[in-house]
């Protein structure tokens, strides 16, 4: 063999494997942290404010997964929740992300069913207001 054909040889080896990895990339499923991470980059001094709220009270709220089937989240000496969100925010696969809306209370005990979890990490994401200020808190749990 001579060395013009052993150059052509090459080039069609490459791209035969450029076409390979090309189709296996754009198979490929690339879930983003959230979907809309640019307007949630612009409130990011706000998500500190909300942190540094929840951090200076003495008694925080306590969320847990109970029995794989219910999380409960409760408001210790709490007089009045305003309303707010839980995110259940599976980092492996958006898909499994659930969100659940805090309801104005002034119960300290708030129970939402869940879907049946996949074992696997989950990020616990919890925005609340009470007494006219902003809170939010971060968890982690492995179920």
């Amino acid at each position: 063999m001579n060395w013009g054909k052993g150059i052509i040889a090459a080039f069609v080896v490459f791209a035969i494997f450029i076409g390979v990895l090309v189709t296996l990339t754009m198979r490929e499923d690339i879930g983003l942290v959230s979907k809309n991470y640019y307007a949630e980059e612009i409130d990011y001094q706000e998500q500190l404010d909300r942190k540094n709220n929840a951090e200076r009270l003495e008694n925080k709220p306590e969320i847990t997964i109970e029995e794989n089937q219910f999380l409960k989240v409760y408001f210790p000496f709490v007089s009045m929740v305003e309303g707010g969100e839980v995110k259940l925010f599976r980092p492996s696969e958006d898909k499994l992300d659930q969100r659940f809306e805090l309801r104005t209370s002034s119960d300290s005990v708030q129970v939402f069913t869940l879907d049946p979890l996949t074992k696997g990490s989950y990020r616990i994401k919890m925005k609340w207001a009470m007494e006219g200020k902003e809170y939010y808190i971060e968890k982690m749990i492995v179920i």
